[in-house]
């Protein structure tokens, strides 16, 4: 589908150095990428990252302090009109000089008028006028009309020569399309009329030719009412065209968002986490979407928190970090620096072996899950990995040190945290003391209390509880506490075995939206769990582990429809 490994291709978009700043605050900072016609390129990254700043400033709703934004091999500015500036400084001379000429010819009419107005006639208007005239132009606020004139006409040709500069609009005309974080649709107004809006962008017809209905303007709507049908229909809302836009179930109001942007017959559409609040059936229908939307050669360039999104369609992915870009790569091969790496990995107890050569690395930022068998050893992987079980041979690092001998405690201390099978809790310590015991090899304690209220948040119930005893919860409870309590150790990478084990599925929604917003926010995750299902459906890249050995890896969505997975781990015994 993608261009860009075809010998000669050239970028669609292609942003140089661009630094967008709000005063001393760097939003985006010298971000370089290219996006080639034909792909779908994702930019991930934690909550203030930049992601959305970088599409402000490359549609212009923001104009980038510094670099270019190039479409097509064009700066995407405004062209600089000379014509039209020339015309307002001539308006803005001519007004001047008329009014100006104009004073002083009312000056020589009212002074040749002067003696007969001492006795004027009965009604002897043309006397006083001549009369006014005089007093009019005696006073100056001709000349100061003729002032007025020229600064309004040089100010004109300024704001022209301004709007050189990077703008929406412009954007739109050379191509390029937005959807926005937050839905901003025109609620009141009909689902079509949601979509008539984005045409209006390549309608011919003036507002003259729309008052006066001329045959033009009217085979015009005809023509643009069909298109924005067309459009509904593709994004499989053709059938509530005359519903208020604002009664769409939320997912529905992204599709809209989507259509009123493909509206302007773009060539590159950018979609600001177009997947946002969407259930898993939603999101596979997005990414179905996403897909028929390149296929029409429209290329596509996306922010997404949902990594199954990401991984399922990416041809690219770039990942932004405190506005910085700090790596880029195909989904799959790793875009992060390596967090953890296991490599020939043996491990056993007594005469037994549980683990024979297992190589995994989870890259920084990403969700990696291991599925498996009961007995497989993913639980064993991950107390090698923690220090709990000692391996019998090959290595192990975190963070590009060695740690294959060092104690459970020293790992802690590096940045790696471990949320045990069964939970593990302190049943008669309460909720609160749990929470502290997380932190007790931090040596800095100055922050315990508001990541404790952090925990609250993740985790609203268990403020509720936080003087009760741990013993005293529900299993899902328990297992939020044993989240919360190592996320209170401040980790960089988080070991989870079976979140969902003995938990309801209300709670097991709750836990695994909240392993999404941890991952949103920078934290890398390494998930065994039973539910190979939603395991998949949330990581970005997993490995099959069976007897002690990895028999399948790769990006998850693609292990999801691999015959071997399906049939062992998602019941689809015909698979």
């Amino acid at each position: 589908m993608s261009s860009r490994d075809q010998p000669g291709a050239a970028p669609l978009l292609e942003v140089r150095e661009l630094t967008l700043r709000f005063g001393g605050l760097t939003a985006v900072d010298r971000v370089s990428f290219q996006v080639f016609p034909g792909e779908i390129v994702s930019v991930i990254g934690p909550n203030g990252a930049g992601k959305t700043s970088l599409f402000n400033a490359i549609t212009g709703l923001h104009p980038p302090s510094s670099g270019l934004v190039l479409v097509q091999g064009r700066p995407l500015r405004r062209r600089i009109d000379a014509w039209t500036c020339l015309r307002w400084l001539a308006v803005g001379l001519l007004t001047a000089l008329g009014m100006g000429l104009g004073a002083d010819l009312l000056g020589l009419w009212s002074a040749s008028g002067v003696e007969d107005y001492a006795a004027p006639e009965p009604f002897a208007w043309g006397a006083c006028a001549q009369r006014l005239a005089g007093e009019l132009a005696a006073s100056g606020w001709v000349h100061g009309g003729a002032l007025i004139g020229l600064v309004l006409g040089v100010s004109a040709a300024a704001a022209v020569w301004r709007r050189s500069r990077q703008e929406p609009e412009v954007a739109v005309r050379s191509g390029v399309a937005r959807t926005f974080q937050n839905i901003r649709l025109f609620k009141e107004l009909s689902v079509l009329d949601n979509v008539l809006v984005g045409l209006d962008a390549r309608s011919r017809c003036g507002g003259i030719e729309a008052v006066l209905r001329t045959p033009r303007q009217r085979r015009e709507e005809q023509a643009v009412r069909r298109h924005a049908q067309e459009l509904l229909e593709r994004v499989g809302l053709g059938a509530v065209a005359g519903a208020p836009a604002g009664s769409l179930p939320y997912g529905h109001q992204r599709r809209l968002e989507i259509a009123r942007a493909l509206a302007c017959n773009p060539t590159i559409l950018l979609l600001d986490e177009p997947a946002a609040g969407m259930n898993p059936n939603e999101a596979d229908e997005l990414i179905a979407l996403i897909r028929t939307i390149r296929d029409r050669q429209v290329t596509v360039l996306l922010i997404e928190h949902h990594m199954r999104v990401v991984m399922g369609i990416s041809d690219r992915i770039v990942v932004l970090h405190f506005g910085r870009p700090i790596a880029e790569g195909a989904p799959g091969s790793g875009t992060g620096p390596v967090l953890l790496e296991l490599d020939d990995l043996h491990a056993g107890y007594g005469g037994i072996t549980a683990l024979r050569g297992v190589n995994l690395r989870v890259h920084a930022g990403e969700i990696v899950a291991l599925i498996g068998a009961n007995g497989a050893g993913k639980t064993t992987t991950l107390m090698c990995c923690s220090g709990i079980t000692p391996m019998r041979s090959g290595r192990l690092t975190f963070s590009g040190r060695e740690i294959s001998r060092e104690p459970a405690h020293r790992i802690v201390a590096m940045g790696l945290a471990h949320v045990p099978e069964g939970r593990r809790i302190f049943a008669q310590l309460t909720v609160q003391e749990n929470l502290m015991l997380g932190a007790y090899s931090r040596r800095d304690r100055s922050t315990l209390a508001s990541e404790a209220e952090r925990a609250f948040e993740l985790f609203p119930i268990l403020k509720e509880r936080r003087s009760q005893k741990g013993g005293t919860l529900s299993g899902g409870e328990q297992q939020m506490l044993a989240i919360s309590r190592a996320l209170m150790a401040k980790p960089r990478l988080l070991l989870m075995d079976e979140p969902s084990m003995g938990v309801a599925p209300l709670l097991v929604a709750r836990i695994f939206a909240a392993i999404r917003t941890l991952n949103a926010e920078g934290l890398s995750i390494l998930l065994v769990e039973q539910n190979a299902r939603l395991a998949l459906a949330t990581a970005a890249r997993a490995y099959v582990l069976e007897t002690g050995r990895i028999v399948l890896e790769g990006p998850a969505a693609t292990l999801a429809e691999h015959p071997r997975v399906r049939a062992a781990y998602l019941g689809e015994a015909g698979a």
